[in-house]
């Protein structure tokens, strides 16, 4: 409380609506965050007829990244953009890092990347890049895990989620008021 007399930890629902008010205040921040990450700073697979997008926090060694990026041609024939954001866990110093650095300084990010997801060595390549920006966009938005999905609405899935599952979801969510 403002007077320091009552604390709360943990979550806050509303019973009546049935409504994680929590979540939905840190929902909100993800967008307001993510609106302001620009497409020079993602590596996207647009759909050829969107009807939804994805923001992915990625790292080439998770292995359900590398299941996810498999499924990226049917995201998007499903009508999914997915917007990738080179984030390795592992931190500045980690080889997960340089192979980021790596797939971004490539002359084709995208083939890079689909190589770097199939365990196949990238050229080693150094230039301007946004993979410590990412790390500490990570953390001020509280994403510690691989992969991330983050919606539209701003709503945080972890883990792979399969495209036709995805689909439903986003679907759902997208009708509600």
């Amino acid at each position: 409380s403002a007077d320091g007399k009552y604390l709360l930890q943990g979550t806050l629902w509303n019973v009546e609506a049935r409504r994680n008010v929590t979540e939905d205040g840190r929902a909100l921040r993800r967008k307001q965050v993510l609106a302001e990450v620009g497409s020079e700073q993602r590596i996207v697979y647009a759909a050829a007829q969107p009807k939804h997008r994805v923001t992915v926090f990625t790292a080439i060694d998770c292995g359900y990244c590398r299941k996810l990026h498999e499924a990226v041609q049917q995201y998007n024939d499903a009508g999914i953009s997915i917007e990738y954001i080179l984030f390795p866990r592992g931190g500045l110093q980690s080889p997960s890092y340089q192979d980021s650095v790596s797939v971004w300084c490539a002359e084709d990010r995208k083939a890079a990347l689909t190589a770097a997801k199939r365990g196949e060595p990238v050229a080693t390549a150094m230039c301007p890049n946004p993979i410590q920006q990412n790390l500490a966009l990570a953390q001020r938005l509280g994403i510690n895990s691989t992969p991330t999905l983050v919606t539209e609405p701003g709503t945080a899935l972890q883990g792979f989620v399969p495209p036709d599952q995805l689909l439903a979801q986003l679907d759902a969510a997208s009708a509600q008021p």
